[in-house]
């Protein structure tokens, strides 16, 4: 199943800025095992700087949670998913719909 992740980044505490900075270090590479294993298939950031999206490949929504939980810098993360779907089965579903409504 292909998934959306979006995520924007949580303030970090000055106390924990040290240990936040360690774990942000690992999670470049924690991203480059999720390409290798096909988890991520395309990452970016966003040019405002606080978040990012990717485009992912997980057999269930709690496989998905799992993988974004081994990310380092997760408790700075704020995620959110969306399943995604094949565009040509929605556009059928859509050309259905709409034959329907003009009686055909």
């Amino acid at each position: 199943m292909k998934y959306l992740v979006t995520w924007k980044s949580l303030p970090v505490p000055p106390q924990m800025a040290k240990a936040a900075l360690t774990m942000l270090k690992a999670t470049k590479q924690y991203i480059e095992n999720m390409k290798k294993e096909g988890f991520i298939d395309v990452i970016y950031s966003l040019a405002e700087g606080r978040g990012g999206v990717a485009i992912g490949e997980a057999k269930s929504g709690d496989d998905l949670l799992r993988k974004l939980m081994e990310n380092p810098y997760a408790p700075f993360l704020e995620y959110s998913l969306t399943l995604l779907a094949d565009q040509n089965i929605a556009m059928e579903f859509s050309a259905r719909q709409l034959r329907m409504l003009v009686g055909e």
